[in-house]
């Protein structure tokens, strides 16, 4: 993926209104101030899912534009899903009605704690 393409994925991204809440989390991190969790909640799944990957992205991206880069190895890990030390919970489809839960299922939050007791990898 090119460098321009990342940039334009990201533009798109970023949804209208949204800006505000990156910018303020942003300088929460320059300040030394991020908290160790954020909870984001949008309107649809799919604005939540590219929303909140890319605000994580740019949190850990290592260039020092503050916008994701898409090159660094913290960017590239977060595109093929495979950073270390990021959990990503969302709501799940109900087995029984097939219809999506309106809260996060109890194993969910078994396995978020199971995962988030181990040991970090990256140390951020």
């Amino acid at each position: 993926m090119s460098v321009a393409t990342i940039k334009e994925t990201a533009r798109q991204t970023i949804l209208p209104g949204h800006q505000h809440v990156i910018n303020q989390i942003i300088k929460l991190k320059s300040n030394n101030k991020l908290p160790h969790a954020i909870l984001i909640e949008l309107k649809t799944q799919v604005d939540c899912s590219e929303f909140g990957f890319y605000l994580v992205q740019s949190l850990l991206c290592q260039s020092e534009n503050n916008v994701a880069c898409g090159i660094c190895s913290n960017c590239t890990l977060m595109q093929s899903n495979n950073y270390p030390d990021f959990t990503y919970t969302t709501l799940v489809e109900d087995e029984k009605t097939h219809k999506m839960s309106k809260f996060i299922k109890v194993e969910q939050i078994r396995r978020l704690i199971h995962q988030i007791s181990l040991t970090d990898n990256q140390g951020y």
